[in-house]
């Protein structure tokens, strides 16, 4: 290969190096200038007539690379590298940046045929392994979508094993696992596991990468570690400003606002309405409920609970305000015990019908509540707290009187008189 060759090879890398360093520099008009620029002198480089087949598959390959470089889907970067594929079928770099630009056409079907074709005819790399790991998870297919994301976890689990330092791979097991927490699993060890992840891809990778924190953010916000959440949605601002990661953190601020609020002002209920609603809360388990094993069980209040999971507790109590909207989760809803004591209930792995089960003076019974206390700081302001109960199993929770008629029969759940 020639000297111009070469020189292309090192300019195209100073280019990808700036693009990877800048959101900014990869949709400005500099970048396509330069684009255009390097591409010529490739042009220059394939009329020459002394180029053989394996400088121009070179070649190719190289203008393809460049012009992948924009944001956008470029038909020229996937022309140039099918002609690289068919002088080099070989290749792995060519195969992979091909399925790329065939990923950013958003045909999946494509992309992933190319992948496949890649792993088929050069072996397993990290770099096809955590591509195809990506794909698998955009493949327009509603039956397979299941077994697709978990085969996308063990691909990405893979492509780490390959390179335990490459912090990309431990990035896309991060973005697998979370994957697979909302499609397969729904198991929160699922969202530890991309924390995890995460981390790791942190501490190995070179460039600050803004979607890792905007996604750890994500995982943080839905596990109701607030303060981290914050802290990873301003480091994504700051390295990437188009990920309006701002308005992330002012929903974060708003809501803990409107529930904090709706607490300390309990439920903006008259008194005589909160003691008539309160004196009703059963606070008193007389007799062993069925269906729920030997183990004893008793109902007691909020301030009664313990920190996480309390075993052969139930929390007994009424709902007085809906926080959140539909498609939100997970589903917020405001409380209030037998002891008048007011607090957050976060229900996960629901679908909008618990809208519908569950509404304003709703009876609610939690089976071993999982307390967990909320303080949360917002910039120049003072700390919000409150204590919110996380339903993680929806089979732990109980809705209205009649539908636990069946565990709870009338006289097993009896009032006493408050102090």
């Amino acid at each position: 290969m020639n000297d111009k060759v070469s020189i292309l090879e090192q300019d195209i890398q100073e280019l990808e190096r700036k693009s990877q360093e800048s959101a900014v520099f990869r949709t400005s008009p500099e970048i396509k200038e330069k684009i255009q620029e390097i591409s010529k002198r490739i042009d220059a480089e394939l009329n020459d007539a002394d180029a053989n087949k394996t400088k121009k598959a070179k070649l190719h390959l190289l203008k393809g690379k460049v012009s992948n470089l924009v944001e956008e889907y470029s038909k020229e970067a996937e022309d140039a590298l099918s002609k690289s594929l068919k002088l080099n079928p070989l290749d792995k770099t060519t195969w992979n940046i091909l399925g790329d630009i065939l990923w950013k056409k958003k045909d999946y079907t494509g992309a992933r045929k190319t992948f496949e074709g890649c792993i088929e005819n050069c072996g397993k790399s990290k770099e096809s392994l955590r591509s195809l790991s990506m794909v698998l998870r955009s493949v327009d297919d509603e039956k397979g979508k299941v077994e697709n994301v978990k085969q996308s976890v063990q691909l990405a689990k893979e492509a780490v094993a390959l390179d335990l330092k490459d912090g990309e791979s431990w990035y896309i097991l991060g973005n697998a696992y979370l994957t697979n927490y909302f499609v397969a699993v729904q198991k929160l060890d699922e969202l530890q596991n991309a924390l995890k992840a995460y981390n790791q891809a942190e501490a190995r990778l070179e460039i600050q990468n803004p979607d890792l924190y905007y996604n750890r953010a994500t995982v943080l916000n839905y596990l109701e570690q607030f303060d981290l959440a914050v802290e990873n949605y301003k480091r994504a601002d700051q390295a990437d400003p188009t990920l309006n990661s701002q308005a992330a953190i002012q929903n974060i601020v708003e809501r803990i606002r409107v529930i904090h609020n709706a607490i300390i002002n309990k439920g903006r209920m008259k008194q005589k309405k909160l003691e008539n609603t309160v004196k009703n809360i059963p606070c008193v388990l007389t007799k062993q409920p069925k269906n729920l094993g030997d183990k004893p069980f008793e109902i007691r209040s909020l301030t009664d609970l313990a920190p996480e999971k309390n075993d052969g507790v139930i929390l007994s109590c009424k709902i007085t305000n809906t926080i959140s909207k539909k498609g939100e989760v997970p589903a917020k809803f405001i409380f209030v015990d037998f002891k008048g004591n007011f607090g957050c209930i976060s229900i996960y792995h629901c679908n909008d019908d618990i809208y519908e089960q569950i509404r304003d003076q709703t009876d609610i019974y939690i089976i071993e509540p999982r307390l967990k206390d909320i303080k949360f700081k917002p910039d120049s302001e003072q700390e919000m707290s409150y204590k919110t109960i996380q339903v993680i199993e929806p089979d732990k929770i109980y809705v209205d009187s009649k539908k636990i008629a069946s565990i709870f029969s009338p006289s097993e759940l009896t009032n006493k008189a408050k102090n």
